[in-house]
């Protein structure tokens, strides 16, 4: 898997956070990739984005990072064996303490969405081990500039999903 090439910050809406294909050693027993890639998937993309937004080793050894304080990820087709992939990333909302995003992984070659994950995070100092604002002015700055871009973007769909009681299908 492949972050995107962050030498020339930019403000794509939605963000391209990560590509790459299903790998053998993805695959279950069900003959598709395994929850727990998704997850890998979704973690690598996430961790992408933040370095984009200048959230890396340099930062992280001022002592700052994210928390983060809830997920909840859809499945919603399966992914099989060689499928070319590719994970966008949403800011939905931030107040510079905490940052609310999304994620959609795409089957890039057949054109789907395969799954999405929902998280909020909290920006950390980790001397204090308290919740703290971005006080970095160029990380500020990107992650500013990317919610802006990406307010323009429609609410993706299954924003705000929780998981919640179905009726069970007669017959």
């Amino acid at each position: 898997m492949q972050p995107p090439e962050a030498s020339a910050f930019s403000t794509p809406a939605p963000f391209p956070s990560l590509s790459g294909r299903v790998t053998p050693e993805w695959i279950d027993r069900n003959d598709h990739m395994n929850v727990s890639r998704y997850d890998s998937v979704f973690d690598a993309a996430e961790s992408a984005f933040y370095a984009h937004c200048g959230i890396h080793g340099r930062y992280q050894a001022r002592r700052r990072g994210l928390f983060r304080l809830e997920k909840h990820i859809r499945y919603q087709r399966e992914l099989r064996l060689g499928a070319a992939i590719a994970v966008t990333t949403q800011i939905i909302w931030t107040d510079l303490k905490r940052i609310q995003i999304f994620h959609q992984l795409w089957n890039s070659g057949e054109g789907y969405r395969a799954a999405t994950m929902e998280c909020m995070a909290i920006h950390m100092d980790l001397d204090a081990r308290r919740p703290a604002r971005i006080d970095d002015p160029e990380t500020r700055c990107r992650i500013e500039a990317m919610a802006a871009a990406h307010a323009t973007l429609a609410a993706p769909e299954g924003l705000g999903r929780c998981v919640a009681r179905h009726p069970m299908p007669s017959g």
